[in-house]
């Protein structure tokens, strides 16, 4: 064998280095790129969150609000029956009277 072409041991050697260095690259590339998905997925789930408990609150005041309406509302139905029957009262009144005349 010439010293210029190495043993067969060596050649698989070389060659086996060449090959990993060659899968070092885009391994490289793929994790680097798997790595700025998942941050990119944490920022997004981050944000939905966020917007989701901005929701929530929203959600509660508007019910609180709903809320006090309909409170607002069953008292001025009180008030506003308590009116019509005392409307009610001065008509019959008045009824009354111009019959008894």
């Amino acid at each position: 064998m010439d010293k210029g072409e190495g043993s067969p041991n060596t050649n698989m050697v070389t060659s086996s280095t060449n090959e990993n260095a060659n899968l070092q690259e885009p391994l490289q590339m793929v994790q680097t790129l798997l790595q700025e998905m998942q941050d990119k997925f944490q920022t997004m789930t981050e944000q939905f969150i966020s917007r989701i408990d901005e929701m929530g609150q929203r959600i509660d005041e508007i019910e609180s609000n709903i809320s006090e309406l309909m409170q607002q509302s069953d008292m001025g139905d009180d008030s506003g029956q308590t009116e019509q029957g005392t409307a009610e009262q001065i008509t019959s009144t008045n009824a009354n009277a111009n019959v008894n005349q």
